[in-house]
């Protein structure tokens, strides 16, 4: 009789914890749970719990409170980790103990649920939920933006010369997530230029923050400097070792690798986009290494660089052939690219450039390039429009012309030809070899001019 209630105490505590509730969800086993959350549209917020651990009982008060405040909106679900048939979740979602308390907000990616094991604070769990769940209407709306917008012209992909047909939506952030784990990584030996914000999700200034810091991340992107997020109420002991006091803090660690926490300094730029923008592009210019303008070697490279990274307009440098300028002359041309674009980095313009009068005609003819190289064009694949330079190729004629662009000085031409990239090996940085020109002899065949 003692051996059976032994048994029968972890069913009866666990039915005194949430058993009797209909806030708060239990599963049978592991079918019922791929069923109602897995396979579910819905966010849930599901609790992985030990019920004979005392501070699953403490916790059961709070977790009834949550399941008021969110009763409609967000699905709560407890979930006995001591029963035979639920054992697989402390391995399949990284359960530390078999005592744990741990919380997991199962949001669109199911496979990639959140952790909030770490989050105490009842306010700061309801917080994160929430912004979880706006962030999610924001996905989905802006997926149902794209697939209605596949209705009315081409999709991003056919418009970039390939690709399987569908559309791509906008890159939304770039912002890093740095833990503990991938710090050195991340930061410590990446040559670019990097600052670091580090947060609590329940602070109003963060929250301010993070927008901002999100479209300064996108902007920046290929300009030699990343962003980074830390939420210190998880990574307590980095934000310890970084000695984060108040939120947000934000450090910034130079250019170039071989970094730690010593190397970085506090951040004293601005907290709105333009201004994070300005601040980190300053440090580029002073420790760190733009990123080169990439080569538009394939379908690829035109879509991350029009579409993908969040550019209004495609700039486009279309360089003589490398029998005409050598590997000398080529660079030349490159360092004229990349001063001139100096003057607009940061504002919604992405870069590449290509050989001309090569392999890639039907681009050139789509987007009017039909008058020599060097040559400068801008192309916008939302609106279906192109800006040809027509001045000569240096420094201060292509910022006029990239500047007059964004005070909309410029003529812009329909596109008729949706342009095409076509898949080429990318320059070697050497000097071209001339073609071997064959004789009329060896053409016509011996004794051809005897005739």
């Amino acid at each position: 009789m003692l051996s059976i209630l032994l048994l029968l105490i972890p069913t009866l505590i666990t039915g005194y914890f949430y058993g009797e509730t209909n806030d708060i969800h239990t599963f049978e086993n592991k079918s019922e749970f791929e069923t109602k959350v897995l396979k579910s549209d819905s966010i849930w917020l599901v609790q992985f719990y030990d019920p004979t651990d005392s501070s699953a009982e403490d916790f059961a008060h709070e977790y009834f409170f949550i399941a008021e405040l969110l009763k409609g909106i967000i699905p709560l679900a407890a979930f006995d980790i001591t029963t035979p048939e639920n054992e697989y979740a402390i391995s399949d979602y990284n359960i530390n103990g078999s005592k744990a308390i741990t919380l997991k907000l199962f949001a669109d990616d199911k496979s990639e649920p959140i952790d909030l094991k770490s989050v105490k604070d009842t306010g700061m769990i309801v917080s994160m939920i929430m912004e979880t769940l706006q962030e999610t209407i924001n996905t989905r709306a802006g997926d149902n933006n794209a697939r209605a917008g596949t209705t009315k012209k081409k999709s991003s992909s056919s418009s970039a010369g390939g690709g399987d047909g569908g559309s791509k939506k906008k890159m939304e952030s770039r912002v890093e997530i740095i833990t503990g784990a991938n710090i050195a990584t991340k930061i410590y030996e990446n040559p670019l230029v990097s600052a670091v914000a580090f947060i609590a999700p329940w602070c109003g200034h963060c929250k301010s923050l993070l927008p901002e810091w999100a479209n300064a991340s996108i902007k920046l992107h290929g300009a030699g400097a990343i962003l980074g997020v830390v939420d210190a109420t998880i990574e307590a002991d980095l934000a310890t070792e970084y000695d984060v006091s108040g939120f947000p803090t934000i450090k910034l660690f130079p250019g170039g690798v071989g970094k730690s926490s010593s190397s970085a300094v506090d951040y004293e730029g601005g907290r709105e986009k333009e201004e994070i923008i300005r601040y980190m592009l300053e440090e580029v210019d002073r420790s760190g290494v733009p990123k080169e303008i990439p080569e538009l070697t394939d379908a690829t490279v035109m879509e991350e660089t029009c579409v993908m990274e969040g550019s209004n307009l495609c700039v486009l440098f279309a360089l003589p052939h490398i029998l005409e300028t050598g590997a000398e002359g080529r660079n030349k041309y490159r360092e004229i690219m990349g001063e001139a674009t100096r003057a607009v980095r940061g504002m919604s313009f992405g870069f590449a450039w290509f050989e001309g009068g090569s392999e890639q005609g039907k681009l050139e003819n789509a987007l009017g390039l039909n008058f020599g190289f060097p040559a400068v064009v801008a192309y916008s694949n939302k609106k279906g429009v192109y800006i040809v330079q027509r001045e000569s190729f240096n420094v201060g004629n292509i910022r006029r012309f990239l500047t007059s662009i964004t005070m909309g000085k410029q003529q812009a031409f329909p596109i008729d030809v949706v342009p095409f990239v076509k898949t080429v090996e990318p320059w070697d940085g050497k000097d071209g070899v001339p073609f071997e020109e064959e004789s009329l002899e060896d053409i016509m065949g011996e004794g051809w001019d005897e005739f």
